[in-house]
């Protein structure tokens, strides 16, 4: 799933439509785009998809329902609001943790 809004302007970026194109999506009308491809695994990329305020929830609601989530970011914001551990409805045990890759 690509979000829209990017801080950085690479000159090597190859989604440059990601900067402004799309538009705004409720969390449950984003479930229903992302079930008819019945893929328990979705990855959250962008643009910067933590210059989006509501990702940290979208992540959240995706492994309340299940969803393996993968968060693909330029690293150049602060990941401490889509770091967390918890218990999702299911009663499942959770982490989110981000890191760096060298």
């Amino acid at each position: 799933m690509r979000l829209t809004g990017c801080n950085l302007r690479c000159s090597y970026c190859d989604t440059q439509y990601a900067y402004e194109e799309g538009g705004l999506m409720e969390v449950n009308h984003i479930f229903e785009q992302i079930a008819p491809h019945q893929c328990r695994l979705v990855e959250i990329t962008g643009g910067e998809p933590l210059a989006q305020d509501h990702t940290p929830t979208l992540i959240e609601s995706l492994l309340d329902d299940g969803y393996e989530v993968l968060l693909e970011t330029n690293g150049s914001m602060d990941i401490s609001g889509a770091t967390h551990t918890g218990i999702n409805q299911r009663n499942q045990q959770y982490a989110v943790v981000l890191s760096v890759l060298d």
